[in-house]
């Protein structure tokens, strides 16, 4: 299992940008930070990969790229070549969970 995280940049077309070691997981658990205080855990199976998973970018680390983003209040993940947008949708983990932040002093 692989679990990586991004905070949301709206700036971006692709707003979450995640990475993963190539040959160390079967699954995935991307946590997409929505706000400062909640985060959408987006849970890939094996199906997903045994689909999808020659398609993934890769860079020159080996790390596996995950690019996210909301389209149409649903959440894609972008497949590169002939495949595109994937609706994930159905992979999310419930309600966002809620990370308030706790200032110490």
């Amino acid at each position: 299992m692989g679990i990586t995280y991004s905070s949301e940049d709206r700036r971006k077309p692709c707003p979450w940008f995640l990475n993963l070691k190539d040959g160390q997981f079967e699954e995935a658990v991307l946590l997409c930070e929505i706000s400062q205080e909640s985060v959408q855990v987006i849970h890939l199976p094996k199906t997903f990969f045994h689909r999808y998973a020659r398609q993934l970018s890769r860079d020159k680390k080996g790390q596996v790229k995950f690019n996210v983003a909301r389209r149409n209040g649903r959440f894609a993940l972008q497949v590169p070549g002939l495949v595109g947008w994937v609706d994930v949708t159905d992979y999310l983990e419930g309600e966002p969970l809620d990370c308030p932040h706790i200032e110490y002093e």
